[in-house]
C-alpha cells in the first residue's frame, strides 16, 4: 500500500512502510489493465484505461464504462478512504513504545523465536496477521455493527474500545524469489516492502535484527508493514523485565466510555 499519510507522522525507528517511490515502481510492474466493462486493453488504439481510485482492482476505459457499471461494482469496491482509515489506526497502535515492544514480544512467541529448533524456510521471510477488533460497550451497537447498520470505520460516533490480536492463522513465509509479481500482487509488494526495510535496517548497523512483515487488518482490508524485532524484545520474550526507561508504562484506563474514533486517536 502506498505509504499516503506518513507527512503527519515522525519516522519509527525499526517500523518500515514501504516508500511512495518504491511503490509507484511496484505499480508500474502490474499486468496491462483491461476495461472491466468492455474487454479494452489499456493502449489499443490509444486507450486509456484508468484505475478505480475506491478500490484500484479494476480499471475502466471511459467515464461512460465506469457509471454503467457502477451500479454492479459499488457493492465490491472498497475505498480508498477505508484503507487510509486503516493506516491510521495502525500508526496510532505502533506509535506507543509500549504497545510496540508488546508487538515485538507477542510475534517472538508467535513464531517461536527463542526455539533452538528455529529454522526458517530460506529465501523467505515471515508474514503475520495482527486483528483490529473494534469493541462497542452497548450491545445494540454491537449487533448494528454484526449487520452492517453502523460502519466502525464511517461517521457514526459510538462508545466502545479497540483490541489487537495474533490469531491462530499459520504463519505464512513468503519466498524471496519467484514470478510473484505476475501470480500474486499482494506478495510482489509484500516481497519488495521487505527488501527495502531489509536494506535500510543493515544500513543502519541492525543487521542481527529479524524482520517480520506484519499485516495489520480490519474486516476485509490490510496494510503491510515491516517490524524489527529487537534485543529488548528478545529479553522481554526470556522473562527479563524490559527497563522503565526505555518503555513508558502503558496509558491510564479511560475514566469515561468514549466514541471508538476518539479511543483511538488516544491509543
Amino acid at each position: 500500500m502506498a505509504n499516503l499519510i506518513d507527512t503527519e507522522y515522525t519516522p519509527i525507528e525499526g517500523v518500515h512502510i514501504l516508500s511512495d517511490s518504491s511503490y509507484r515502481k511496484h505499480v508500474r510492474t502490474l499486468p496491462v489493465l483491461t476495461c472491466e466493462r468492455c474487454g479494452k486493453r489499456n493502449g489499443q488504439g490509444g486507450i486509456d484505461v484508468r484505475r478505480c481510485q475506491g478500490c484500484w482492482s479494476v480499471g475502466f476505459c471511459s467515464k461512460e464504462c465506469q457509471r454503467l457499471l457502477w451500479p454492479m461494482h459499488k457493492e465490491n469496491c472498497q475505498t480508498l478512504q477505508t484503507v487510509l482509515d486503516l493506516e491510521e489506526l495502525a500508526r496510532h497502535f505502533y506509535s506507543d513504545p509500549f504497545l510496540l515492544h508488546y508487538l515485538r514480544v507477542a510475534l517472538i512467541l508467535k513464531l517461536d523465536l527463542l526455539s533452538p529448533l528455529y529454522n526458517p524456510p530460506p529465501n523467505r521471510f515471515p508474514s503475520v496477521i495482527v486483528h483490529l477488533h473494534v469493541h462497542p460497550i452497548s450491545e445494540e451497537h454491537e449487533r448494528d455493527l454484526y449487520i452492517g447498520k453502523i460502519d466502525a470505520m464511517g461517521k457514526d460516533k459510538i462508545p466502545g474500545y479497540l483490541t489487537v490480536g495474533i490469531n491462530n492463522e499459520p504463519v505464512s513465509y513468503i519466498p524471496l524469489t519467484g514470478d510473484s509479481s505476475l501470480q500474486n500482487q499482494e506478495h510482489a509488494m509484500m516481497v519488495r516492502s521487505y527488501k527495502e526495510a531489509r536494506t535500510e535496517a543493515d544500513s543502519k548497523g541492525r543487521s542481527k535484527n529479524p524482520i517480520v512483515m506484519v499485516d495489520f487488518g480490519y474486516n476485509r482490508e490490510l496494510i503491510n508493514i515491516g517490524i524489527e524485532i529487537t534485543v529488548d524484545a528478545f529479553e522481554t520474550a526470556r522473562g527479563n523485565p524490559p527497563l522503565r526507561a526505555a518503555i513508558p508504562p502503558p496509558l491510564n484506563p479511560l475514566s469515561q466510555p468514549l466514541d471508538i474514533h476518539a479511543v483511538l486517536r488516544r491509543v
